[in-house]
Order: C-alpha cells, then structure tokens, then sequence
C-alpha cells in the first residue's frame, strides 16, 4: 500500500514538473507597464494578460543603460548581454547561438511571426549574426539560418518589384526558395515553391514594416490576422513560437496616441488569439518587453477607457523595468527581478536543454 501511494505521488509530482509541449513567446517591442495597462483598458472586460504571474524585467547591455531592441533580443534569445546594434553578436562582434538554434538541434519546431521587416533587431537577433546596421549580412543570414516558419515585412528589401509585383530574377526571394523554403507574399500568395527538400515556410506580408493598425494599407493584414494565417502553417507539439507585436515601439517613437493604441488594442488580441489555439496545460505562455518607449503616460480616462488620454515624455527608449509575464506550463519559474538574459537560462532549464 505505501508503495503505491509513493509511486502515486511520485507520478503527481513528475506531472506537476513535466516540461511543456510548446512554448509561445510574445515580445511588445518598447512596451512598458504603463503600455500594458493601456492595453487592458482599451480591450475591456477580461483582458488576456490578467491571467499572467508578473516579475520585474531588467534589460540593460554591457555600454549603457538605456537599450536598443538588438541588443535586448539578443540578451533574451541568446542568454549573452552585448552592446548596443548587435544581433546574435557578443560584446567583441562574436557569434553568439540563438535558442532557435538550440531547440532545432533537439527536434523542436521554431517560428517567428513579427510586424516589422526581416531585418529589424528584434527578429535579426532570433537567426542572425550582425550589427543591426549591416542589412546585406542580415539578409545571407536569413537565406541560410534553419527556422520552420519566419513572417515578417520587408518584401521591396528582398527584391519584389513594388510596380509590377514581381520578383527580381535570381534576387534574395529565389534564393531563399533554392536553399528549401516555400516563399509567399502580401495576403500569404505563394511565390515560389522550395526547390529540393523543403526546410520550411517563409512570408513577407508587406513590402516594409507593417503599417500602423489604423491605417493598414487594402493589401495588409492586422496583426492578429497575420498570426492566425501563420498558425495555418505549422503545428505543435514541440513548437518554439515567437510572436513580435513590433509596431507598438515605432509608434511611441513618433508619440502618436491614435497608432500606440491601434496597436496595444491588435497586442491584446494577438494574445488571445494564442491562449484560444495552444493547449494551456501542457504550453508555457511568456510575454515580455525589450524595452520602453516614448515614456508613455496615462493622465485622463476611467476603467471603461472612456476619455483616455496619454502623454509622453520622450521620444526614444527609456531606462525603466518592463514587464516579464508568464502562465501556463513552467510560470512558475519566473519570479522576482529578471534581466532579459535569465529568461533564456530559465526558459532551457524547464525544457532540460542543457
């Protein structure tokens, strides 16, 4: 009897500690708390992210205080604090292995979905190894990097010709077919199909960054929108999934209240999206933010986010915690003061990756 009871309570625990079937990983690019509570007011009654445990993140680099998205992206996905404009770069110019690398190397499944173009410093740093500045390097890396499925803008960078819709002949969209990826375009239209053994699955939705959710272009998808038809094209169990709502930063950038909150609005929905598509007993949800921008605050409205009004006091990144969230499989692993690169030690040890 006590050794069934014993082996009961073994397989409880075991249970309880079981490494989850997927991770799903969503970045608000220059999101800080005051953005995040923006975000709650503006999508209402029951928003997503109240389900999430909250820790305190850090995110400085080795030279400043204040971070770039690069070298914030790199802390996160690579585990290594850098300078400032490096990509997958250590602090002496160095190659530095992404998590993607690692858990494809051990049979997951990695994706990444962003609203920005390809080569901005936030999806640059998931599979590339460069100087934010050096989008030539940027663009060899991603023909050549090993992602399952990679959604971002950046389609006129890549050679599609804006007039004639076209691909430029033997440009970077025909090569990345060559090395083993289907190539698909605005609306997800196919472009060309891998050549030899297919690696995986590439779209470019927009010939830059994606434009703010409240003035899409009529050949742009919203933001949740892009991640549902992405989710079409890859499936768990053991899926490594990064989700960047990389728009919310640009618009803080330029203090325009109308766009941030278009954005935080499409943030909250994505997020939802994501709890409705991934089993929440066996995925480890996480959102987090690189960096805060523009100094974001809330001075007039009530909790029914009428009259809302905002203010800002920069117009670049600012020195502040930003918000590290987590639920689902393995939360509870993340508590406390956080830096950005402890989040890649935590996240491998939950998957025993050593």
């Amino acid at each position: 009897m006590r050794v069934l009871l014993f082996a009961l309570l073994l397989s409880i625990v075991s249970l309880s500690f079981a490494a989850p079937d997927n991770v799903v990983l969503v970045v608000g690019d220059g999101m800080g708390f005051n953005h995040l509570f923006l975000s709650e007011l503006l999508y209402g009654e029951n928003p997503a992210t109240r389900l999430f445990r909250v820790s305190l993140g850090l995110n400085s680099p080795v030279d400043a205080l204040i971070t770039d998205s690069a070298a914030a992206a790199t802390a996160l996905f690579s585990g290594v604090r850098t300078v400032n404009n490096a990509a997958g770069l250590d602090p002496s110019g160095n190659p530095v292995q992404s998590v993607a690398t690692v858990l494809k190397e051990r049979g997951w499944k990695v994706a990444m979905i962003t609203n920005a173009r390809y080569y901005d410093g936030t999806p640059a740093a998931f599979y590339a190894h460069a100087f934010r500045t050096d989008d030539l390097q940027i663009t060899e890396d991603l023909i050549a990097c090993d992602i399952d499925l990679f959604v971002a803008g950046g389609l006129e960078k890549l050679g599609l010709n804006p007039f004639t819709g076209k691909p430029k002949k033997n440009g970077a969209l025909e090569r990345l077919a060559a090395s083993g990826y289907g190539v698909y375009g605005l609306q997800f239209e196919k472009l060309f199909e891998p050549i030899g053994e297919k690696k995986g699955s590439m779209a470019f939705v927009s010939m830059g960054d994606n434009s703010f959710e409240n003035v899409l272009l009529p050949n742009e998808m919203p933001l949740p929108e892009i991640v549902r038809k992405s989710l079409e094209l890859i499936a768990g169990p053991r899926l490594f999934l990064v989700v960047e709502a990389a728009r919310i930063d640009d618009a803080s950038h330029i203090n325009d209240d109308a766009a941030v909150k278009a954005e935080l609005l499409a943030f909250q929905k994505t997020v939802g999206l994501l709890l409705d598509s991934f089993d929440h007993s066996r995925t480890l949800f996480l959102i987090l933010a690189d960096h805060e921008t523009g100094g974001l605050s809330i001075i007039m409205g009530d909790e029914r986010a009428i009259n809302l009004e905002i203010a800002w006091c920069s117009g670049d990144h600012t020195a502040s915690y930003v918000p590290i969230l987590s639920y689902g499989a393995g939360s509870e692993s993340f508590s406390g003061f956080l830096h950005l690169s402890d989040v890649h030690r935590i996240l491998l040890e939950i998957l025993g990756v050593k």
